[in-house]
């Protein structure tokens, strides 16, 4: 199973690269020049662009990622929790909450299983009473209370964040939809409408997918892998817990690995994206143009191009994202194989219960799925703080020559009436 497991991550990492190559060989085709900030830019630029406009120049990587942490933290902390009402705060808190016990309850439900299981051994053939009063079927009806109550708890959590996460989105997209209107008329006629439209809607959906992806998915994750860590070291020994800790490391290592290999795939994507929109809105603005010059059929073709270099794409991220799962799964398989084999030879030698195997298996097998899904959100966090620093770029007031930002015209009153203006 790990040779298995280093082939496919081997595929894999080949097979990535080779997608990454094609997308950045890739001819870029925009019907109107697309301004940097409103497409999809690495991260590296932006940082780059960040420290320019803080220091007036100079390329200082270090201190320019320091402020752009701070300046998405600021944008989180005000759409997500100074702009929340206090109902919608006791909300968040309460998802946490949920979620915490989400996970004890789901890790104590293996062990009631593992009760279950030494109660029926002892069980005499023929025992006298009803059989729903043996400490057996109690063991087994708390497995299946604690399986159910960790459920409810899960979907009481997303119902909990749900509002929190769309509230945070309304917010965001009304100042930036203000913000938006208050620019000048040059600037609106720069920017290509269809891939404004673009960037506007995927920075809003950015932030509900980074506090989804880092309160939710990435904390939890880790919490629940330590949490099996320090069970495993108590119930089985420091061999269990270093297998188990090396199985962890090598699923997010090929996740983290391979995902970093496809967001250079998946940024072209957007900007493709991005370039299909505005072609789209320009064609359309310019019908008149295009039909007094003949030209229904080359722009149906130029359509169909960046169409099929957009699903050409897509295909790639489908194709590559099936060898992630494949290598992700067998490295994970190897690992747990590995670990009920040490656990199976601490039973033979007499120094573990044959019942702590199924606890090992229910602990690992609760922890695969979050597990193998924490390198493909560590990327999604990634792209989505890149996608929420554009919309932020959208957002940033205009600043004159003299560096002062530019004066807003005065709100006229509702009622004229006569002679009021």
């Amino acid at each position: 199973m790990a040779v298995v497991a280093l082939t496919m991550a081997a595929l894999l990492v080949k097979a990535t690269a080779g997608f990454a190559t094609v997308a950045s060989s890739a001819q870029r085709v925009t019907l109107v020049q697309v301004r940097p900030r409103f497409g999809v830019v690495c991260a590296d630029a932006q940082v780059r662009s960040v420290a320019a406009r803080i220091r007036g120049g100079g390329d200082a990587p270090l201190d320019a990622m320091r402020s752009r942490a701070r300046e998405l933290g600021g944008v989180l902390a005000t759409h997500a929790w100074c702009a929340q009402p206090w109902s919608r705060r006791l909300a968040f808190l309460l998802a946490f909450a949920c979620m915490a016990v989400a996970k004890v309850v789901g890790m104590r439900a293996s062990f009631a299983l593992a009760r279950a299981i030494d109660c029926a051994a002892t069980l005499a053939k023929g025992a006298p009473g009803p059989l729903l009063l043996t400490p057996a079927a109690r063991a087994l009806g708390a497995h299946i209370g604690l399986r159910v109550g960790a459920v409810l708890c899960e979907e009481l959590r997303r119902c909990l964040f749900a509002p929190v996460a769309q509230h945070a989105v309304r917010s965001l997209s009304e100042a930036v939809f203000r913000e938006a209107h208050e620019k000048e008329s040059a600037w609106h006629d720069a920017q290509p409408a269809g891939g404004l439209d673009r960037v506007f809607h995927r920075g809003a959906r950015a932030l509900q997918t980074l506090l989804a992806a880092v309160c939710f998915n990435v904390a939890p994750t880790i919490f629940e892998a330590c949490a099996v860590l320090v069970v495993l070291w108590r119930q089985c020994g420091a061999t269990v817990c270093g297998c188990a800790a090396i199985t962890f490391g090598a699923t997010v290592a090929i996740g983290v690995v391979a995902n970093e290999q496809r967001r250079a795939v998946y940024a072209e994507a957007n900007r493709c994206d991005n370039a299909l929109s505005s072609f789209f809105v320009h064609s359309l603005r310019t019908h008149e143009l295009v039909k007094l010059a003949s030209a229904e059929s080359a722009e149906c073709a130029g359509y169909a191009e960046r169409v099929r270099r957009l699903l050409r794409l897509r295909v790639a991220l489908g194709r590559s994202l099936a060898l992630l799962n494949a290598a992700q799964r067998g490295a994970f398989g190897g690992g747990t194989l590995a670990i009920l084999l040490l656990a199976l030879r601490d039973v033979r030698s007499g120094r573990l219960a044959a019942s702590k195997l199924v606890v090992l298996n229910g602990l690992l097998r609760q922890l695969s799925s979050p597990l193998q899904q924490l390198g493909s959100s560590y990327t999604a966090a990634r792209q989505a703080c890149v996608d929420l620093g554009a919309i932020i770029e959208l957002a940033r007031p205009e600043v004159g020559t003299e560096g002062k930002p530019r004066p807003r015209l005065p709100q006229l009153p509702a009622d004229l009436g006569d002679g009021a203006l």
